[in-house]
């Protein structure tokens, strides 16, 4: 019997291009659609008394139907079409899918005894959450390679950026993954919490940590998955122990980037607070990367007040302290708009025994917060690829109006063509990073005067 008003008949999927409606809201829901399943799941799952050993092999089942269903909602989004079944979505929001299986996830957490049973009788659940790749979607993949193809090519131009920027744009609207995480990511910390009472659990527990691990530091997963994995961390951080498990696993990076852009940030603090020193020896050249990407977010956050908390103070003297000036060097075209990998390689550079103790590096993080506005363009504009100078000529360099040598330098830039850079134009406007120097002023003016005066006798 139907339930559901004319109102909830005519509930459109929101942002999805077309307007649709949505199956009515029926009772019992409809079989295969997103209630159902949801509510199929629920039942099974937190069913007080025993479950039978049918009702478990179920269970992946109706993940793989909600993941398939997800999938389906979302591609037709980015696409602005019609999903093919619009009866199975039945749902009064798609975020009610990643709060419910966020619910059943951290049930199975409390309920040890029933994880064991439901990977015993199911193995397949086992596979799901340990081995299947989540599903991140062509989308995220093609404009995740499109940026970094760009970052890569020295010769990108202004077109090729927007095209990027656009697929990202559409790219973020695809929350098939991130709908699905909260249950595998809850079950994975799962994994890692149970005590170990034989072969089965270590593995699993090992094979838990890898994979988040690997969630949590790879960019693209990171972009995915969203906060959610961040509340499925949790766990993890408040406990000493499984947080020297994780980041024996390879998982340093992800406590730092939580810190630094996830709503966790008092968690992945106290973790980090308690680790021990050792606990920075034997990063890999990519884990560092991470990290100081890290730091950068966390100056992009809270601004140059960041970079004198006593935790950024920290990190970076346990990565100078190991491993020298060389992970700022390859971290300090990270980016372009906040400069301070950059500035810190710099000064590690020029005077490199002068930071050993956490006090020499207060003192020089302190300095940075009063390097002024336009050096910190000239550092920027240094980090920039030879494209993105071309991009910004009117943002760096002498502000003078009727500079004659920014007068040249925007003339090249509008016969620039990819690939066939005219003579001597990469070389003009790689030494123009010292266009801010007084030295350039001093020229820039006397030159200025001169052309004024041409001007008058001609008149």
């Amino acid at each position: 019997m139907a339930c559901a008003t004319l109102e909830a008949t005519q509930r459109d999927i929101v942002n999805i291009g077309v307007k649709i409606q949505f199956a009515p809201l029926l009772d019992p829901p409809v079989s295969g659609g997103m209630t159902d399943t949801l509510s199929r799941l629920k039942a099974i799952i937190m069913k007080e008394g025993p479950v039978s050993q049918s009702e478990y092999t179920e269970v992946p089942v109706l993940l793989r139907r909600l993941r398939y269903l997800l999938r389906a909602f979302y591609d037709a989004k980015i696409m602005k079409k019609s999903p093919v079944d619009p009866k199975y979505y039945d749902l009064k929001s798609m975020a009610d899918v990643g709060l419910q299986l966020h619910r059943l996830g951290i049930y199975l957490q409390l309920k040890p005894a029933r994880l064991r049973a439901l990977c015993k009788t199911a193995p397949d659940t086992e596979v799901l959450v340990l081995d299947e790749p989540m599903d991140i979607g062509k989308w995220r993949k093609q404009a995740h390679n499109a940026a970094q193809a760009l970052l890569e090519d020295p010769e990108s131009n202004d077109s090729e950026s927007v095209s990027v920027a656009e697929l990202e744009v559409s790219a973020d609207d695809d929350l098939a993954a991130f709908e699905m995480v909260p249950f595998v990511a809850d079950v994975l910390v799962a994994f890692i919490q149970i005590p170990a009472h034989d072969n089965a659990d270590k593995r699993r527990k090992g094979k838990a940590l890898k994979r988040l691990v690997e969630f949590s530091t790879c960019p693209l997963h990171r972009s995915a998955l969203g906060d959610y994995l961040a509340d499925s961390m949790r766990p993890l951080y408040g406990s000493d122990k499984l947080t020297q498990d994780f980041v024996a696993a390879g998982g340093l990076p992800a406590l730092v980037l939580d810190w630094a852009e996830s709503f966790a940030t008092t968690t992945s603090q106290k973790a980090l607070d308690k680790l021990h020193s050792g606990a920075w020896q034997n990063q890999s050249v990519e884990s560092l990367q991470h990290i100081l990407r890290g730091l950068i977010h966390k100056v992009e956050k809270d601004v140059d007040e960041a970079v004198v908390n006593p935790l950024f103070v920290r990190i970076v003297h346990e990565i100078y302290s190991r491993y020298g000036k060389a992970p700022f060097e390859r971290g300090s075209q990270l980016s372009h708009n906040e400069i301070i990998i950059f500035f810190l390689w710099r000064r590690f550079s020029s005077k490199p025994n002068a930071y050993k103790s956490p006090e020499a590096i207060l003192g020089l993080l302190k300095k940075y917060r009063n390097v002024p506005w336009t050096t910190r363009q000239r550092h920027g504009w240094m980090t920039l690829s030879i494209s993105g100078r071309w991009d910004c000529i009117e943002m760096y360099g002498c502000k003078h109006a009727d500079c004659p040598e920014r007068q040249v330098l925007l003339y090249l830039k509008e016969k620039r063509i990819r690939a066939k850079p005219a003579q001597g134009m990469s070389r003009s406007v790689r030494v123009w990073t010292k266009a801010d120097w007084k030295t350039h002023k001093e020229t820039c003016k006397e030159m200025t005067t001169m052309k004024k005066e041409a001007m008058e006798v001609e008149i």
